[in-house]
């Protein structure tokens, strides 16, 4: 029996999972109606609905994180562009504030997206080494820069 839980409590799950089921089940005791869901003029309404509608958002944005991740692609620029993507379609879709459309959403996005992909380019650009034949992989470019920094911190341990 010990060892099923232990090998229950071990996975990298269940500690999200276990947060996440403790603050449903608070919620449920101290917000009334939290789990009501009620269906009006073809579209559902309730917490969880809100909750869900909120969240999709940082999904759609976590998995974009989560590609540039796994290329290897990994730097601090990806938050800005992001921010930047952002700003400049919701500029462009409603940049008088009025709450009317100054131009409809595909374009929009596709603006953002290209403005970001040449952001992208910039940064990539940024990132060559020209030490190393032009551009090199982010993981060997940080080895090399943890490499020289160990070899720093030697040489003043031995002076």
């Amino acid at each position: 029996m010990m060892g099923k839980v232990k090998k229950v409590t071990s996975n990298h799950l269940f500690l999200p999972l276990f947060a996440l089921a403790l603050l449903l089940v608070f919620n449920a005791f101290a917000t009334p109606g939290f789990f009501a869901i009620e269906f009006q003029n073809g579209q559902f309404y309730g917490r969880i609905i809100d909750i869900l509608n909120r969240a999709s958002i940082l999904v759609i944005l976590s998995m974009g994180m989560t590609f540039v991740i796994a290329t290897g692609g990994i730097d601090i620029s990806q938050g800005s562009v992001i921010a930047i993507s952002g700003a400049i379609c919701c500029s462009l879709i409603g940049g008088a504030g009025d709450g009317t459309a100054n131009m409809p959403l595909l374009p929009a996005c596709l603006i953002a997206v290209l403005v970001c992909a040449l952001c992208g380019v910039w940064n990539g650009f940024q990132a060559e080494d020209p030490a190393h034949g032009g551009h090199t992989d982010p993981a060997d470019r940080r080895t090399r820069h943890r490499h020289a920094d160990y070899q720093g911190a030697e040489c003043h341990r031995v002076l």
